[in-house]
């Protein structure tokens, strides 16, 4: 029997039992109350509360109706025995009050003082109840109140029974939707819901259990239940499980559980203890979730995870990753092995105390913004290492997302691009010295140039020849000079390795001061300065390299004359002093400022380059002075007052020892040299080039000579001429000069003649060319004279 049966007999009962409940004595009124309360406490639901009470009202009072207001709502309804509900303002502040204060109120329409009430209604009794007086009860007449004050006690305490009977049923009906809530979660969510033992037993069958793991009843309870926990996990569990038991707290224990299909999934036990009234533990309530899809999910981002770490930390590049406020969480080792600095240090802010000041600011920048718009990350910037010194380090950074497409952060990498950096200085500077080369080369051209230009045309005039002999001698002089520097043209690699070598010989400084005075005469008269000289003394001599020294003295001279305002003074002064010899070059021009005294011989330093505009001048004449100098054992000092104070630049070079220049005056004035007597065959295309050099070998004392200019008219000539000497270019048309070679070797009757190679070209490759072609000796054009009449002697 559900309780909606049994409420209604419990009416039928009460409508039998009696008839005019009113007119009965007050002992059995009050007895048939207490039925009326055990009808409500059987009601199935507040409706059928109510209609027991509208019953019961009537009867004991001839009621019209029962209302309910409820205090939480706000107005008040009521809801009279013919149907419908009647609303009635007016009531709402009567409600408030009554519920406030805790008694009943009777309001009769006659009576004046009481708010009307709505039609049909003329009388109402409030009776306040309920729990902290939620609700309030209200019993309503079509007419005046008939009753008396018993029976209006009756009445109050009927009004009582029944809201005690709704807040039963609130509770009830509550409870029923948490159950229902409850159950709908747990099934929606767990895989198994059961019960066990302080212990740890299960005494109660659970069919979720043993419809997931496929356990038998039998097998389940007890410590049954723990067989299906994954060998591997058991031991961990079981000490986790007991020292939970002991804690009687809640808790959750994630292991792997057997299925009924035989497989192993993970689940997650959560647990937790309820109590006696007297606080032990009555039993422990277990549910099981499935999170076999969370640890795979987990198993992948940690193997993910492992190999990002492993990778990082084995990577020589430096790996690091920020968090999306910008802050440093994460750093491999590489990182604190450049820095030299614990890695709690460097977290969050703290690498970027290793950041170069002047980098800082825009490596910041970039970064900040790479983090805002969430883009890529490429930057540049210097940082201290360990020994204090700054290394370049180039950083690559990409922005990762979360799942739901969140910003994570960036990951970035930093190389240590220090030796790319250095090789790419490697490279400038090389490019550098090829621009250095080509400007020195340039330069020293012009310095033999400015004599020959101006004695080409005082040649040609009617007195030139009275002067023909001196200007031969500075021409002869000035082309030397440029041989010289064709020669070192066609070694350029040591030019480019700054391996230029000296030609030393016993040389007289008179004579390299002459050839420098000579050099920059033109110059120093065009800008009309006076050139102040004291003799030098002939016997101050150098084991040196005459051309190049003639190039340092030029060069100072030069310059002197460049930075010295028109109608200067230039002094050049000479003297030996303890074994080295001393050279002034001093100028009354515009001077050197301090800041720039100490770099005045760098490359292209040009502090006075504007005033000197007109001038010309690339800024290395002071360059190729140190190393020169240098390269001879000596030094060069630069000296000014300050601008507008003129300069003096001394160089000083070790004198030739006594003894050496007595063994080479003693050697040069032996028996005199034999004049070359052979029959030589110049062969050249270039037929000036072999009139010239015929005309210069017939001037040495050769017995004959005879010129071709190609391959067969040179092999045509050998037959009758038969030369003991052949000088042969190399570079001809048609048959070149290797394949003469050749030929001439292939005859018996030509193996004592002796071939010479004489061609521009002079690198080893081209020497190792000539020597298998069968030729005896290379030169290289333009031909040094000496050396020709030299070889020329010996063979």
């Amino acid at each position: 029997m559900n309780r909606t049966e049994e409420t209604e007999i419990l009416r039928e009962a009460l409508a039998a039992s009696v008839g005019d409940i009113a007119r009965l004595p007050l002992a059995e009124r009050l007895q048939w109350l207490a039925a009326v309360q055990a009808s409500l406490t059987a009601a199935e639901d507040a409706s059928h509360a109510l209609d027991i009470a509208r019953d019961a009202a009537w009867r004991l009072g001839q009621a019209h109706g029962i209302t309910v207001a409820q205090r939480d709502h706000g107005s008040c309804r009521l809801l009279p025995t013919a149907g419908g509900d009647l609303p009635c303002p007016a009531l709402d502040a009567i409600c408030a009050e009554a519920a406030q204060h805790g008694r009943c109120v009777m309001i009769n329409n006659p009576d004046s003082a009481a708010p009307r009430l709505p039609d049909p209604l003329r009388s109402l009794l409030l009776v306040p109840a309920g729990r902290s007086g939620s609700r309030t009860i209200g019993v309503c007449w079509y007419r005046p109140c008939p009753v008396d004050e018993d029976n209006r006690v009756l009445l109050e305490m009927l009004c009582r029974t029944t809201a005690a009977a709704l807040d039963q049923l609130d509770i009830e009906t509550r409870s029923r939707m948490n159950d229902q809530r409850f159950r709908v979660l747990v099934e929606g969510v767990a895989q198994a819901i059961w019960e066990a033992a302080p212990d740890g037993a299960v005494a109660i069958d659970s069919p979720t259990w043993r419809a997931w793991t496929g356990q038998s009843v039998e097998e389940m309870l007890g410590h049954g239940w723990m067989d299906a926990i994954h060998p591997e996990d058991r031991r961990e569990f079981d000490a986790r499980w007991q020292d939970i038991r002991q804690k009687r707290s809640p808790a959750d224990l994630a292991f792997r559980l057997r299925r009924a299909d035989g497989s192993w999934s993970w689940t997650d036990m959560r647990t937790a203890p309820l109590f006696n009234d007297d606080g032990s533990v009555q039993k422990w309530a277990c549910m099981n979730m499935d999170i076999t899809d969370r640890k795979c999910a987990e198993e992948v981002l940690h193997r993910s995870e492992t190999r990002f770490r492993a990778l990082a930390e084995a990577s020589p590049a430096l790996i690091w990753q920020l968090d999306p406020a910008g802050n440093v969480v994460y750093l491999n080792p590489r990182y604190t092995e450049l820095s030299g600095r614990p890695k709690n240090t460097l977290m969050h802010a703290g690498w970027r105390s290793l950041l170069h000041p002047e980098d800082a600011p825009a490596y910041l920048n970039a970064l900040s913004d790479a983090r805002r718009l969430r883009q890529r990350f490429q930057c540049r910037t210097r940082v201290r290492s360990r020994d204090g010194t700054w290394c370049w380090l180039e950083s690559y950074g990409m922005p990762f997302f979360t799942g739901d497409g969140g910003y994570a952060g960036h990951v970035c990498m930093s190389i240590d691009i220090s030796d790319a950096v250095a090789a790419e200085k490697a490279l400038r500077d090389a490019d550098r010295r090829k621009d250095e080369f080509l400007a020195t080369l340039a330069h020293e051209l012009r310095n033999p140039l400015a004599p020959l230009c101006s004695a080409m045309p005082m040649m040609g005039r009617p007195n030139g020849a009275r002067l023909s002999d001196r200007l031969q001698q500075m021409m002869s002089r000035q082309l030397d000079y440029i041989v010289r520097l064709v020669d070192d043209l066609m070694d350029i690699s040591r030019i480019t390795r700054g391996r230029i070598a000296l030609r030393r010989a016993p040389t007289a400084l008179a004579e390299v001061l002459q050839g420098a005075v000579e050099t920059s005469m033109p110059l120093v008269e065009s800008a009309r300065h006076r050139l102040n000289r004291t003799p030098v003394e002939a016997d101050i001599m150098l084991d040196a390299d005459a051309v190049r020294l003639t190039q340092v003295f030029a060069n100072l001279l030069n310059n002197a004359a460049r930075y010295t305002s028109p109608g200067g003074q230039i002094w050049l002064h000479a003297y030996e002093e303890e074994n080295m010899a001393i050279v002034s070059v001093r100028d009354n021009g515009i001077g050197i400022s301090p800041q720039m005294l100490p770099r005045v011989f760098d490359i292209f330093s040009q502090e006075r380059e504007a005033a000197s505009q007109r001038q010309g001048g690339l800024g290395i004449g002071l360059t190729l002075v140190a190393n020169l100098v240098r390269m001879h054992g000596g030094s060069v000092e630069a000296r000014s007052a300050g601008l507008g104070l003129g300069s003096e630049f001394i160089v000083r070079l070790p004198l030739m020892p006594k003894m050496a220049q007595a063994e080479e005056q003693g050697a040069s004035g032996g028996g005199a040299t034999e004049d070359s007597a052979q029959r030589v065959l110049v062969v050249d295309d270039n037929r000036d080039a072999a009139e010239t050099l015929s005309m210069l070998l017939e001037f040495m004392g050769s017995k004959a000579v005879k010129v071709a200019h190609d391959g067969p008219s040179a092999l045509a000539t050998m037959e009758n001429f038969k030369p003991d000497v052949v000088l042969l270019d190399i570079g001809m048309p048609g048959m070149d000069g290797n394949e003469v070679a050749r030929r001439i070797r292939e005859q018996p009757r030509f193996a004592a003649t002796r071939l010479v190679a004489l061609t521009g070209w002079g690198q080893e490759e081209d020497r190792k060319r000539t020597q298998e072609s069968g030729f005896d000796h290379h030169l290289t054009k333009p031909v040094d004279i000496a050396a020709l009449q030299s070889l020329l002697s010996q063979l």
